[in-house]
């Protein structure tokens, strides 16, 4: 009888390390068995088996907890999808992102209006979305969707007269006039040196907005709904290329230029969001330094302007005014690059006054300059021809606008 009884221990005690082994696998749905078994067995084990026991079972409860968080963080973002609610999806194809935000549906549907039309030129991409309550009253939402600076974001954050608010963890303010209530939303880095935001006006259509229900509805079910992304289908790969912060335009790291790799950067522009540029340095017959810039693209853009020659380069037909400063010369050029889309693009000559410190050198070398000007505007403009050749161009894509 004691052997058996012995024998019943121990098998009771090898059994319990057993179902602890099992316990410390990636099997979730065991977690539970293996702390029912782990203390059930602690009155049949020493108690160096049953702390042995517990921290299995606690180790496999926090696996258990970490697993299951993304899942539950999951299911809660699907909960924020409301019922009886139109998505909205805002896109700006000069930054290509995209914002996507919930409206209640209202007794009338919603109307959306692009007020930048088809040009994807300015950076602030501004859409007017229309509807009405059961009572007829207008129910107006004007939403605008960009990038600037980091710094002038926050300046525009500053503004004193604004509540600070967050709005899902980001920062925003929030200013209350007359007849609406304006949001101004920080969404965080679009890039080094630029954040992505979006202001956003609910209308009323009088002083009477903020007793209006339905506006607040809208108003709120944006503000819990709102998300955005730069990777949205459709996007450009930007892999070893540089962007003028536009999809139109695009070029490679580096380009060839007089038998030579030169490089290509993308230079902060508030207004553009982008320019792109490259620069050499020449010293004959004196120290110079060559750049080219593709500024932008710009809307209905004139190509009839007194003062400016027409000209053509790379293929690319525009105008072109050019000008003499103390120490550089500078063509500016406005090209037809497709239909509806004209460029903006630079190019100039500098006296490099990095490499002439001497000022008798230096005034020698600008007096050269400005008694052969044209010299030095065809060493400029031959790198910008060369970079416009090795840029590539596209027209807008259809779904950027649907």
């Amino acid at each position: 009888m004691r052997k058996r009884k012995l024998m019943t221990v121990m098998l009771a005690a090898v059994l319990a390390l057993n179902l602890a082994a099992c316990g410390g696998e990636k099997k979730p749905v065991d977690t539970t068995d293996t702390t029912d078994t782990s203390q059930t067995d602690t009155s049949q084990t020493d108690s160096s088996q049953a702390d042995s026991s517990q921290i299995d079972s606690s180790q496999t409860d926090t696996l258990q907890t970490e697993k299951e968080q993304p899942e539950a963080e999951a299911a809660e973002a699907e909960t924020k999808i409301p019922e009886n609610a139109t998505e909205i999806l805002l896109t700006n194809p000069k930054i290509q992102a995209q914002a996507k935000f919930y409206f209640p549906n209202e007794a009338k549907e919603w109307e959306t209006k692009c007020l930048s039309k088809r040009d994807p030129v300015n950076v602030p991409q501004r859409y007017v979305y229309q509807s009405e309550n059961a009572d007829g009253v207008s129910l107006r939402a004007d939403i605008r969707l960009t990038a600037t600076l980091t710094a002038t974001l926050a300046a525009m954050l500053e503004n004193e007269e604004a509540e600070k608010i967050q709005v899902q963890n980001y920062p925003a303010i929030l200013e209350t006039t007359n007849t609406s209530w304006q949001y101004t939303i920080d969404l965080g880095p679009f890039t080094e040196g630029l954040n992505l935001y979006i202001y956003v006006s609910f209308e009323g259509g009088n002083e009477e907005f903020a007793n209006i229900k339905e506006l607040a509805d809208v108003r709120d079910m944006f503000l819990e709904t709102l998300t955005v992304t730069t990777d949205y289908e459709g996007k450009e790969d930007r892999s070893g290329r540089k962007y003028q912060g536009v999809g139109l335009c695009s070029l490679p790291d580096t380009m060839e230029y007089h038998g030579e790799n030169v490089e290509v950067i993308q230079v902060l522009d508030e207004y553009h969001i982008y320019s792109l540029k490259t620069e050499v340095y020449d010293s004959d017959p004196i120290p110079t330094r060559v750049t080219a810039m593709i500024s932008g693209t710009i809307k209905n853009a004139a190509l009839e302007m007194e003062r400016y020659q027409e000209y053509t380069i790379a293929g690319y037909s525009g105008i072109m005014k050019q000008t003499e400063f103390y120490g550089y010369v500078s063509s500016f050029l406005r090209l037809k690059i497709n239909e509806g889309t004209n460029y903006d693009v630079y190019a100039i000559t500098y006296v490099n006054d990095d490499e002439l410190t001497d000022p008798v050198a230096l005034a020698a070398a600008v007096k050269e300059m400005k008694d052969d000007p044209d010299t030095y505007y065809q060493k400029s403009l031959e790198l910008l021809e060369a970079m416009l050749t090795a840029a590539e161009f596209r027209e807008p894509v259809e779904a950027w606008f649907e």
